[in-house]
Protein backbone atom coordinates (compact mmCIF):
# COMPACT_ATOMS: atom_id res chain seq x y z
CA UNK A 1 0.00 0.00 0.00
CA UNK A 2 3.02 2.68 0.86
CA UNK A 3 4.31 2.85 -3.02
CA UNK A 4 -0.19 3.01 -3.94
CA UNK A 5 -0.39 5.56 -1.75
CA UNK A 6 3.47 7.84 -1.96
CA UNK A 7 2.41 7.41 -5.98
CA UNK A 8 -1.00 8.94 -5.63
CA UNK A 9 0.10 11.61 -3.25
CA UNK A 10 3.69 11.94 -2.89
CA UNK A 11 6.16 10.93 -0.48
CA UNK A 12 4.75 10.54 3.09
CA UNK A 13 5.55 12.92 5.53
CA UNK A 14 5.31 11.63 8.85
CA UNK A 15 8.31 13.46 10.07
CA UNK A 16 6.31 16.63 10.52
CA UNK A 17 5.61 17.95 13.79
CA UNK A 18 1.88 17.49 14.85
CA UNK A 19 2.02 21.01 16.63
CA UNK A 20 3.46 22.26 13.21
CA UNK A 21 6.67 23.71 14.60
CA UNK A 22 9.93 24.15 12.48
CA UNK A 23 11.73 22.27 14.69
CA UNK A 24 10.80 19.11 16.17
CA UNK A 25 12.84 15.51 17.22
CA UNK A 26 13.97 13.56 19.02
CA UNK A 27 16.63 15.84 20.83
CA UNK A 28 14.20 18.82 20.64
CA UNK A 29 10.46 17.20 21.07
CA UNK A 30 7.18 19.50 21.39
CA UNK A 31 5.14 17.89 24.11
CA UNK A 32 3.51 15.28 21.68
CA UNK A 33 6.69 14.02 20.06
CA UNK A 34 6.90 10.65 21.32
CA UNK A 35 3.88 9.64 21.97
CA UNK A 36 3.17 10.36 18.33
CA UNK A 37 6.05 8.66 17.16
CA UNK A 38 5.11 5.49 18.48
CA UNK A 39 1.86 5.37 16.16
CA UNK A 40 3.57 6.98 12.93
CA UNK A 41 6.26 4.33 13.20
CA UNK A 42 3.22 1.81 13.22
CA UNK A 43 1.28 3.37 10.33
CA UNK A 44 4.50 3.00 8.36
CA UNK A 45 4.96 -0.04 8.97
CA UNK A 46 1.37 -1.43 8.64
CA UNK A 47 1.14 0.49 4.96
CA UNK A 48 4.28 -1.04 4.31
CA UNK A 49 3.25 -3.91 5.15
CA UNK A 50 -0.29 -4.00 3.91
CA UNK A 51 -0.64 -5.02 -0.33
CA UNK A 52 -3.31 -4.13 -2.25
CA UNK A 53 -5.35 -7.01 -2.42
CA UNK A 54 -5.55 -7.70 1.36
CA UNK A 55 -6.96 -4.11 2.20
CA UNK A 56 -9.75 -4.93 -0.58
CA UNK A 57 -10.68 -8.60 1.27
CA UNK A 58 -11.32 -6.63 4.21
CA UNK A 59 -13.86 -4.20 2.21
CA UNK A 60 -17.56 -4.60 2.68
CA UNK A 61 -18.65 -2.24 -0.51
CA UNK A 62 -22.30 -2.54 1.11
CA UNK A 63 -21.15 -0.47 3.64
CA UNK A 64 -19.17 2.37 1.67
CA UNK A 65 -21.28 2.19 -1.64
CA UNK A 66 -22.90 5.60 -0.18
CA UNK A 67 -19.84 7.45 0.18
CA UNK A 68 -17.65 6.86 -3.23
Amino acid sequence: MLSAVQAIDGPIKLNDCILGLKECSNSKPCPCHFSVSKYRNKFYKELKDETIESCAKRVDITKIKNRI
